[in-house]
C-alpha cells in the first residue's frame, strides 16, 4: 500500500492543501492520502484555532474525497509533536506500507535542519509541492545529494493560497469563499474563528 502523509496546521485548511494532496495522490498512484493537523506545531507559533476545531475543519474538507482519511495522532499527544516520530508510528501500525511525505516548498527548503531527517528519509520518500514561484530549480542546487535522491517534485500547482492570508481576510471580514470548501467557511462562522 502507498500512503501519503500530509501533515500541517491547517489553519484552516484550504483548497491549495486539497489540491496538492489530490496531485500527490494521482502524481504517485497512492492508494490514501493522510492527512495529521498538527497538536502542538513545534516550529510555529501558536495556531490561532484550536486543534479540535482544526480537526474538525479537516474532517469535513475531506469528507467527500473516499481517498483522503484525517488522523487525530498528532493532536491526541498533547505535546510537541515531531515528523519522524510521526512516520515511525505510522510504520509501526503500517510496517509494509510504503510512505510518501508531503510537504510544501517552504517547509522542504529546510528539510536538513529538521529531527533526524534521514531517518526520515529512511521511513519515506520526500514529496514536494511547489507555489508559484517558490523553487525556481527543482531540486534547488543548495540541497545535498542524500535528499535529493529520495526526493519526488510534484508538477507545479497554480493555487497561490496561504492560511494566513484567509485568517486575515476572515478578521477584516472580507470573503472567503471560493478558498476554502463552503463546509468550512461555515465551520469558521459558526465557531467565530478568528
Amino acid at each position: 500500500m502507498k500512503i501519503g502523509v500530509y501533515g500541517g496546521v491547517f489553519d484552516p485548511i484550504h483548497y491549495g492543501h486539497l489540491r496538492i494532496a489530490e496531485t500527490a495522490r494521482e502524481h504517485l498512484c497512492l492508494d490514501r492520502v493522510l492527512l495529521i493537523p498538527s497538536g502542538t506545531p513545534v516550529h510555529r507559533s501558536a495556531s490561532q484555532a484550536p486543534a479540535e476545531d482544526r480537526f474538525g475543519m479537516c474532517l469535513l474538507a475531506a469528507r467527500d474525497n473516499p481517498d483522503f482519511e484525517v488522523s487525530r495522532m498528532e493532536i491526541d499527544t498533547n505535546q510537541p509533536n515531531y515528523t519522524v516520530t510521526t512516520l515511525r508510528r505510522i510504520r509501526e501500525a503500517q510496517p509494509d506500507a510504503e510512505l510518501f511525505l508531503i510537504v510544501g516548498a517552504d517547509e522542504a527548503r529546510i528539510f536538513a535542519k529538521w529531527r533526524e531527517p534521514d531517518a526520515i528519509l529512511n521511513m519515506a520518500t520526500l514529496v514536494v509541492a511547489d507555489r508559484p514561484g517558490e523553487i525556481e530549480q527543482a531540486p534547488p542546487p543548495d540541497w545535498p545529494e542524500w535528499i535529493t535522491r529520495k526526493t519526488v517534485f510534484l508538477p507545479p500547482l497554480r493555487i497561490d493560497l496561504s492560511s494566513t492570508e484567509i485568517r486575515r481576510r476572515v478578521r477584516e471580514g472580507l470573503s472567503i469563499r471560493y478558498l476554502v470548501p463552503e463546509v468550512v467557511r461555515e465551520y469558521i462562522e459558526q465557531k467565530s474563528l478568528y
